[in-house]
Parts: structure tokens; sequence; C-alpha cells
């Protein structure tokens, strides 16, 4: 017997190819997040979200979406009937938080895989990184990896201590 590769095996194979992972730890379990991590490394990784308009809200939470009534439940948006499901809530933060926390990966590694990584794979070669010439925005985490402030273009945009 024998099994003919197909697609997820030639983009685990082959370097040139960035893989795109919602880490939310619903869509892709943390074993299956490791073992992509193992096959394409940190810089074949760009972390995406789906997240919708239910992006960091709690459980329990309603809200529309294109006219159709969502709500919040275990981590995920569903149609308010719960027939089906409508994206996830995790924001980066959340993906990177799942990545260090649940994968165990170091911070840098995840930091990257959410910035310079897809900032490379869609030619963005000036955004993702703090080097000369590049035009990076900057995000200060706590040792929680909570979002303490936030720089867009040179200008503070969110602070936690002007946060309510």
């Amino acid at each position: 017997m024998y099994r003919v590769g197909g697609l997820v095996e030639f983009a685990l194979s082959e370097p040139q190819i960035s893989c795109e992972l919602i880490a939310d730890g619903h869509h892709v379990s943390p074993a299956l997040m490791k073992m992509l991590y193992r096959a394409k490394g940190p810089g074949g990784i760009c972390l995406v979200t789906d997240a919708t308009a239910g992006a960091g809200l709690p459980d329990g939470s309603h809200f529309s979406l294109f006219g159709n009534n969502c709500i919040v439940e275990g981590g995920v948006c569903l149609l308010a009937d719960r027939s089906a499901l409508a994206g996830s809530v995790s924001r980066m933060i959340d993906l990177i938080r799942t990545m260090v926390n649940k994968v165990n990966l170091p911070l840098h590694e995840a930091v990257g895989m959410a910035t310079q990584n897809p900032a490379r794979a869609v030619g963005l070669e000036t955004k993702g990184r703090l080097a000369v010439g590049a035009d990076a925005d900057f995000v200060v985490l706590s040792p929680e990896l909570d979002v303490l402030r936030t720089f867009s273009g040179g200008q503070e945009i969110f602070s936690r201590r002007n946060a309510t």
C-alpha cells in the first residue's frame, strides 16, 4: 500500500510555502500546531485570525454580523440559532498567547509569526520589523501578554492606563 501526498504534504514539505494558522485552540489543536511548527519552523507560519465583529467578546455576547444575529459561546462565534460557526473571537494577541502558552514557543517567534512573516508573505518588506527604513507598528506587552500600549505611524493609539 502507498499513499499519494496531497496539498497538506506539499505545503509542509516545501520551504518556500508559508502556512496560515488560526491559533485559537478551536480551529487546530495545540498538538497539530506543534507538528506544523516542527515541519515549517518559525519562519514558515503566518498567524491569521478569522475573527469577526465578535472579536474579544466574552461568552454569552450577542452581536450582528452582516444582518445575521450571532452569539459567542465556547470561545467561538456561532449563528444565534447555533446552526453554524461564524468565525472565531480571537484577536491577534490571543493567537500569540496560544502559541506561547499552549504550544510553548518563545515569545519573539510567536510575535514574528503575527508580524514579520505575514508582511513578508504578501511582499511588504518594510513592515513587521524594527530596522532602519522599516515602517513598523509597535505593541508593548506585559509579562502576562496583555497589551499595555500600541503605536502606529509614530503615534500612540492605545494605552491601557487611558482605557476604561
